[in-house]
């Protein structure tokens, strides 16, 4: 049977400062990268074929661990518009009640000029 292994990227400075990062290509930082030098890849899925995004973060991170991706944009990260780079408590102080009326969305909620994790085409437009 065929085995599946997700990894995420090593972290980036938009991650230690919780902002949304999405499809902003922001590289992994000197944390991020004394972080992944200690992950340690299973032996039986270190000859496995490996896929990434095309984001630099997600590159690095897999030339750190000593594998070599291809690249697929399929791959790339949710597209978060104008909230990119935003920290989400301060997305919740200034849009009040449509932030909440927009959380409450499940995966049909969308950022501004962004997606929705629910990907569907009626679904992309900020209510």
């Amino acid at each position: 049977m065929p085995v599946l292994t997700l990894m995420r990227h090593a972290p980036t400075l938009w991650n230690e400062q919780g902002r949304i990062q999405g499809r902003t290509d922001i590289p992994v930082s000197d944390f991020g990268q004394s972080t992944a030098e200690k992950w340690m890849l299973p032996v039986d899925i270190r000859a496995a074929i490996w896929f990434a995004s095309p984001l630099q973060r997600t590159r690095q991170t897999a030339s750190i661990l000593g594998i070599n991706p291809k690249t697929d944009d399929r791959l790339i990260e949710m597209s978060w518009g104008l909230w990119e780079g935003e920290k989400l408590h301060y997305l919740r102080d200034i849009h009040g009640e449509a932030m909440k009326k927009n959380e409450s969305l499940g995966l049909d909620f969308c950022p501004p000029d962004g997606e929705s994790p629910g990907g569907t085409e009626e679904n992309r437009k900020y209510p």
